[in-house]
């Protein structure tokens, strides 16, 4: 295993995986550069934060693949893809220390903290686009049925500008509180829905 954070723009990549399942017992490895470090992507429901960015052919069958430097080393796991009908060579791998977050999580039997949304930072060119009444905050982009977000009363569109009381700016904010929280515990989160603002209280469950 390798360090991500020790990849530069520019840095050669490899991307190894069973690309559309072409054929199991010979991977398909495709080559290229890291493109970008830290994008944020919502994707499939889920909120992927700090990801790196490559221009080496990502396809189904890639997911969890690795992605590796010139020397051979994992760097990251590949996981997504921008819709080929907007962009080409814009592919997503998770930094491989997330990997090895997720892996002792997995291993003590422990379940990662969630609240069931996806969300990006609101900005003035949104609230300006979208006649919002901050352009402060995160939008929430999706509520999983039946998750703490939804049972807290968390809605499409809301827009989060505080939590327990503390001003939010950007996607990690949320997802380190949320990190921080032990299971059980709630999120008292200050939004701001329509033209009205109010506080829900969300529950931190077990992924």
């Amino acid at each position: 295993l390798g360090s991500s954070t020790s990849a530069d723009v520019g840095d050669p990549v490899i991307a190894i995986g069973n690309a559309l399942g072409l054929d199991e017992t010979q991977p398909t490895v495709s080559v290229g550069i890291v493109s970008a470090k830290g994008r944020n992507l919502q994707t499939g429901g889920a909120q992927l934060e700090d990801l790196l960015q490559t221009d080496a052919a990502i396809n189904s069958g890639n997911s969890g693949g690795p992605l590796l430097n010139a020397q051979g080393e994992v760097i990251g796991i590949n996981t997504a893809i921008i819709d080929p009908s907007r962009a080409q060579n814009i592919g997503f791998s998770i930094p491989v220390e997330q990997a090895q977050e997720v892996l002792e999580i997995v291993l003590s039997g422990e379940g990662k903290p969630f609240i069931g949304i996806s969300f990006r930072a609101n900005s003035p060119e949104l609230a300006s686009n979208y006649g919002l009444a901050t352009d402060q905050g995160l939008i929430v982009l999706s509520v999983l049925p039946t998750s703490p977000a939804e049972a807290g009363g968390l809605q499409v569109g809301d827009i989060i500008v505080e939590i327990n009381g503390v001003e939010v700016t950007d996607e990690a904010g949320l997802t380190a509180a949320i990190d921080a929280t032990p299971i059980g515990e709630s999120l008292a989160l200050t939004i701001v829905r329509g033209r009205r603002s109010g506080t829900v209280t969300v529950a931190v469950a077990e992924r």
